[in-house]
């Protein structure tokens, strides 16, 4: 929600978000001291900003206080933190003036503060920090008549990354959004006219459809220039495209007529929806691509110039061929505006250092002239994390070197192929499960495996060499949870390249 926030004015609603996230995060009883550091504030300010939270919150979803100890946060299996966030934000001033705009509600600033019932003082303040953050996406709230100013481009790509930071919902609740007929022209017929698999991110184009549509009411035009849509109309592709669009919007969405540069505008939006991820995830496709046959050109180029990159090593190619195909349908996309570039994905909680290491690389390599010449960016770190993640997915599947872990159980009849079952249920696939039934663990036999860790549930010699974990012959629930953690918890710390 960092779009939201950095938008929004209101410190309490601020601190508030920030304790129910890390409270979600850390899923366990968090002290008053910890939290009190965490957020930033005193704690007299902590306790008044948790029981005002607690008015807020559905019954479902429990802060829970417990004397002398700390908080911690219960919310039942099934539901999320994600859709009570965006409620709270929907009911700040800042989601609904922004919202108002997108719909064409524009109002005087004088009915602006009726309808909000603020002072005139307390409305300017919250328009003049919004600006302070809008001047970053190149537009600006207007106080005349609630509606924003600027670039056309600017504007519908702020729309998206103003409603794709809360990740829960589309904008609107138009039924044609989640129509056969949507799905059925926006994917797979679209997937037919571009001759070949696209995989589209179906929550990220309703998204843009949404917010097209409003700006088509509102009889806005986005901007391409004329070289770049003169290109496009050259394309087999986009003329296969029209046909297919035009009698979609004429059907499902009411409108009649579009121009051609909004048809391109269309085009290269079907680009920005593109997920890159494994086709081996996606078994119904037996073909996918990550790019337009056109662009084959910029992305061969691309692709060379990686290839001949240090920071590729290891990189399998179907890794090379997604991030060739990112950066060259960025680099078409930016044509409109470098706004798609940034992205507000926070994901610092999930990685360990070397991704970390791998991001702050692709960074400084990104600013470098001759990264800069073949693509000229302005939004380095933004593009850099994606770059990362397209990467370490690709290492990570080619790279992995397992961890031999020797199993060493005894018991009665069936009862070894039962621990066995249940091991390999939640085993991480960074190990090598090596099992050893009714036989005796020995230094030797330890190096013949190259086993860094024995799980026992026998007695073995404590002068082994590797680690060694034991547990009872018939492990009590407590004792098999925290084999399970232990293992998970090593995996983690395991060299992924």
């Amino acid at each position: 929600m960092e779009t939201f926030f950095k938008l929004h004015e209101n410190k309490q609603l601020h601190r508030q978000i920030k304790i129910l996230t890390y409270l979600r995060k850390r899923n366990e009883i968090i002290s008053i001291t910890e939290l009190v550091q965490e957020i930033g504030c005193t704690p007299p300010t902590l306790r008044t900003d948790i029981q005002a939270l607690r008015a807020k919150l559905p019954p479902t979803i429990q802060l829970l206080s417990i004397k002398m100890i700390g908080y911690q946060l219960k919310i039942p299996d099934g539901e999320t933190l994600d859709t009570f966030l965006l409620l709270l934000a929907r009911e700040t001033i800042t989601y609904k003036l922004i919202d108002r705009s997108l719909r064409g509600f524009h109002q005087s600033f004088e009915a602006m503060r009726l309808e909000y019932h603020l002072s005139s003082s307390a409305l300017r303040k919250n328009i003049r920090h919004m600006n302070l953050e809008l001047i970053n996406h190149r537009i600006q709230f207007s106080p005349k008549n609630g509606d924003l100013l600027g670039k056309e481009n600017d504007i519908r790509l702020f729309f998206f990354n103003f409603y794709m930071c809360f990740r829960r919902s589309i904008v609107t609740d138009h039924t044609y959004l989640f129509s056969p007929e949507t799905h059925k022209v926006m994917f797979a017929e679209l997937q037919q006219a571009f001759e070949s698999h696209l995989h589209i991110s179906n929550f990220r184009a309703m998204l843009w459809l949404s917010i097209l549509k409003e700006r088509w009411l509102r009889r806005k035009k986005g901007e391409i220039p004329q070289e770049t849509l003169t290109t496009i109309q050259s394309r087999k592709s986009f003329k296969r495209f029209e046909k297919k669009i035009m009698p979609f919007l004429k059907k499902t969405l009411g409108i009649q007529q579009l121009s051609t540069n909004e048809l391109a505008w269309v085009y290269l939006i079907v680009i920005h929806c593109i997920s890159y991820s494994s086709p081996k995830w996606h078994e119904s496709m037996a073909h996918t691509a990550t790019h337009y046959q056109e662009e084959t050109n910029m992305k061969n180029l691309i692709k060379q110039r990686l290839s001949e990159e240090p920071l590729i090593d290891g990189t399998n190619n179907e890794g090379i061929e997604q991030m060739s195909a990112y950066l060259a349908n960025l680099h078409l996309l930016r044509v409109l505006t470098d706004q798609f570039e940034k992205h507000s994905l926070s994901i610092d909680h999930l990685v360990d250092q070397r991704f970390q290491n791998l991001h702050l690389s692709w960074e400084n390599r990104l600013i470098q002239r001759d990264w800069q010449e073949l693509v000229p960016l302005t939004h380095t770190r933004e593009v850099s994390l994606s770059l990362s993640m397209i990467q370490f997915s690709t290492q990570y599947s080619k790279k992995i070197k397992k961890q031999p872990i020797i199993f060493a159980f005894h018991g009665d009849a069936g009862y070894d192929n039962f621990l066995i079952t249940m091991i390999k249920k939640w085993l991480p696939q960074q190990y090598n499960a090596l099992f050893l039934i009714d036989q005796p663990v020995t230094q030797l036999k330890i190096n013949e495996l190259h086993a860094s860790l024995v799980v026992s549930n026998y007695e073995l010699e404590s002068t082994l060499s590797c680690e060694l974990i034991q547990i009872a012959q018939v492990p009590t629930k407590e004792e098999w949870l925290h084999l399970k953690k232990q293992l998970i918890e090593r995996s983690l710390h395991h060299s992924f390249f």
